[in-house]
């Protein structure tokens, strides 16, 4: 039976006389994701690092010695004393103790009460119920009542009339604690009403012996699957996690207490998942603005929209006031005034290259229309069109107007400072964004201390990369003051649904009037997005809400926040549920340069070519298969893996099945036959690569695949020649050639779209073609369906 807590003694208050709690995880919480987790915390103690005890020596300490008790006396009860008798032989009785003393206090310091237990109990006893509590445990009821004492306020503590511990009674509650109980107390057994959060031991093992008994259901199987995932991303990204220091949970008590509905999926998406990111964020913020305060400093904080609108948001609710400006300046703005000088055009270009989109940055140096289409027809006929744009630029008419135009830009972008920030003379200013370069923080920075005489200009980034020199005018919630290099590669570039989902949602700006106004460039994305986008936000605002009251008697360690910041971004990249999956599928980004140019997101479900043609799993990088969730779990952890260690595989290694297949090759006069094996791609595919080589006096190639002889049904997807130079290369697909509309069928009937019958064993496809490149890689995917019935 399902009760709300707040309901309970109205259901049974007329039958019974005693309210049994269990004491861990109902009464008591961790802030721990399990209870071994503490033993982490534990062994960085001076008592255990002084002895060397880690944990996991105590966490199979406690296993040997319930199994030395189970052979002796038939029971495995142990107390924390003989858990360090047992296992730890050459320590003295001082020094258990000790340590049993210095694990208590590490209780103490991990636990907190559950708030709706605690009105639950001063309800009990305003009916003159008596309170009692129940627990499997290896703490004696001393020592329990410390723990006990220390987490609870005391008038409520002084509430609880007795203090039942397994390891005392030499009886667990599955092997007869609650019928002890009932004798002890010497009352009948429907007289207890019995709370905790275990099915087996705290509702069905008391029903046996006559107790009432209720579950405590702390949060749904929806909540429990991203926790659950969550600790997967953490255990991967952070080392020192269940190395130094505990796997924590510190949100589970919030989702008790508020039971938030989770059928509907902005809850899901914004208050379970981007508030456990955004809190976090916002303290972190508040935190550093105090610091810099205390250090005599006269701050002006600047949230970068669109991105950190909803960051703004929340460090206004746990203030309790507005902490900021939301400054209207977008990438392309920023860049826009920062043209000082040649060498500033030529950083422009060298930190493009890899993103040529030649008329968006025509638009970033201030080119007309007409310009754009002069430089557009000057490169389409080159032989390196990104060479030639780059010398164009370069040259002394363009880089002038270039650096005028930039000027011009920067008058009135400080005529906006000037009217909007109130920023004056000696001030530092914060700049507060997403991530991850800090990129309007550098490009602004002088003209803030030129222009406006600020003193000092500063950064935080909710993720922040270890570029050189980083530290000295930036701080991350994550960054590599903590969490090393190879862990930030799991968040680099894919951070995108959290910018929109923390974004605006509105329009960009992409210019500013004589007046110092934002001009805006109307956003194309569609009502839908945004309609999602408010829901999710308003979702995540009320976690903010909710934590920051319920940690308001609580000391959370902003390491532990950091921890599950960066956990919870992961899990969101890599590890989503079906149901986010399915909410945020549609989501697109737009590039906010002077563009209406949107990308998904998310990697739409079904055949992907990307991942169906390649063997290896470097694609990931620019097919955003890391956002994928359609795909399998070992392929998530393996790219999870591979991002964060940057280890070479490819997707062949995963598995020795190969297919082998007969291929002739036609050259001339020339016939040769070999045996090629086809490796496994994707969702049961098969890729078949061959390299062409072209002899000089004979161009044309024909190409035989003997499919027959080995399958009778077959898929095919795709069939192209690429340029051997750029071949598995992230830009092969602007070096490849699709020749499946030239294959010829001999004996193969397509059934359907893609879909083969092999009708006879010398069923084939030919290829007749003439490469355009001296060398080229031949690739064929397919998907066996059925094996001819005779191999």
């Amino acid at each position: 039976m399902r009760i709300r807590i707040s309901d309970l003694l109205n259901a049974f208050s007329d039958k019974i006389k005693i309210l049994s709690l269990d004491c861990f995880d109902t009464l008591i919480w961790r802030l721990t994701a399990t209870p071994e987790d503490v033993f982490y915390n534990l062994a960085q103690r001076p008592l255990f690092r002084k002895r060397g005890i880690t944990a996991r020596e105590r966490y199979k300490a406690e296993e040997s010695a319930r199994n030395k008790m189970y052979v002796q006396y038939g029971n495995s009860e142990v107390t924390l004393k003989q858990i360090y008798e047992l296992s730890f032989t050459s320590l003295n009785e001082k020094e258990i103790n000790e340590l049993c003393e210095e694990e208590i206090s590490a209780e103490i310091e991990t636990s907190y009460v559950f708030p709706s237990v605690i009105e639950l109990i001063q309800n009990a006893h305003s009916h003159g119920l008596k309170i009692i509590v129940v627990s499997n445990t290896y703490f004696k009821e001393k020592q329990l009542r410390k723990l006990l004492s220390s987490v609870m306020p005391n008038d409520v503590y002084k509430l609880i009339d007795n203090v039942f511990c397994s390891c005392e009674f030499k009886v667990s509650k599955a092997q007869g604690l609650y019928q002890r109980i009932v004798e002890t107390l010497a009352v009948p057994a429907e007289s207890i009403l019995h709370m905790g959060d275990h099915f087996l031991l705290d509702l069905e093992f008391p029903k046996l012996v006559g107790i009432q008994a209720l579950q405590l259901i702390q949060h749904n199987e929806l909540i429990a699957e991203i926790l659950r995932l969550q600790a997967v991303a953490a255990l991967i990204g952070i080392p020192d996690i269940r190395r130094s220091r505990a796997l924590a949970s510190p949100y589970k008590g919030i989702y008790g207490l508020t039971n938030i509905p989770t059928e509907n999926p902005e809850n899901i998406v914004g208050y379970i998942s981007l508030g456990q990111i955004i809190y976090p964020f916002a303290r972190f913020i508040l935190e550093e603005i105090e610091e810099l305060k205390r250090e005599g400093k006269k701050v002006k904080v600047l949230f970068v929209m669109r991105d950190s609108f909803l960051v703004a948001s929340a460090c206004d609710v746990l203030a309790e006031k507005k902490v900021g400006t939301l400054l209207q300046c977008s990438r392309f703005t920023s860049f826009a005034p920062s043209f000082y000088n040649k060498d500033d055009i030529v950083n422009y270009l060298s930190g493009n290259l890899n993103d040529w989109r030649i008329q968006d940055h025509c638009r970033q140096f201030h080119f007309t229309e007409e310009m754009i289409n002069e430089i557009l027809d000057a490169v389409k006929n080159a032989a390196n069109p990104d060479k030639e744009f780059c010398d164009i630029i370069l040259q002394k008419k363009y880089t002038d107007y270039i650096i005028e135009k930039s000027a011009e830009f920067r008058s009135r972008l400080v005529k906006y400072l000037k009217k909007e920030t109130d920023i004056k003379s000696g001030d530092t200013v914060v700049f507060v964004d997403v991530g991850y370069q800090g990129t309007t923080q550098r490009l602004l920075t002088q003209i803030l201390t030129d222009e406006l005489k600020v003193k000092e200009v500063t950064g935080r980034y909710l993720v922040l990369l270890d570029l050189p020199e980083w530290q000295n005018t930036k701080r991350g919630l994550i960054d590599a003051s903590w969490c090393d290099a190879q862990s930030l590669n799991l968040l680099n570039r894919d951070i995108y649904i959290i910018e929109e989902l923390c974004s605006s949602g509105g329009n960009s700006v992409i210019n500013y009037d004589e007046d110092g106004n934002p001009q805006y460039l109307i956003s194309s994305l569609n009502p839908e997005q945004r309609n999602k986008i408010g829901l999710v936000q308003n979702a995540c605002l009320g976690f903010v809400r909710d934590a920051k009251e319920f940690f308001s008697n609580l000391s959370i360690p902003m390491q532990m926040l950091k921890d599950i910041a960066f956990s919870e971004l992961v899990r969101s990249i890599f590890l989503r549920t079906i149901n986010e999956n399915s909410y945020l599928s549609s989501f697109e980004n737009e590039a906010n340069k002077f563009t209406n140019i949107k990308m998904p997101i998310f990697q739409n479900a079904g055949v992907d070519t990307n991942i169906v043609r390649r063997t290896g799993l470097w694609l990931e990088k620019r097919s955003a298969l890391s956002l994928r969730r359609d795909v399998d779990i070992q392929d998530m952890l393996t790219i999870m893996l591979r991002r964060k260690f940057n280890f070479q595989l490819l997707r062949s290694d995963f598995s020795l099945r190969r297919e082998i297949i007969q291929v002739e090759l036609s050259q001339g006069e020339e016939l040769s036959k070999g045996y090629f094996p086809a490796v496994p791609t994707h969702d049961g595919f098969f890729a078949l690569t061959f390299t062409l080589t072209i002899q000089a006096e004979i161009q044309r190639i024909r190409i035989k695949l003997c499919f027959g002889q080995v399958f009778e049904w077959m898929q095919i997807e795709s069939a192209e020649l690429i340029d051997a130079n750029w071949f598995l290369n992230e830009r092969e697909i602007q070096h490849s050639e699709s020749v499946r509309d030239n294959l010829l069928f001999n004996e193969m009937e397509e059934k359907s779209k893609n879909l083969f019958h092999c009708k006879a064993y010398d069923s084939s496809i030919l290829l007749d073609v003439t490469p355009s490149q001296n060398n080229s890689v031949f690739r064929i995917a397919f998907r066996p369906i059925a094996r001819r019935s005779n191999l």
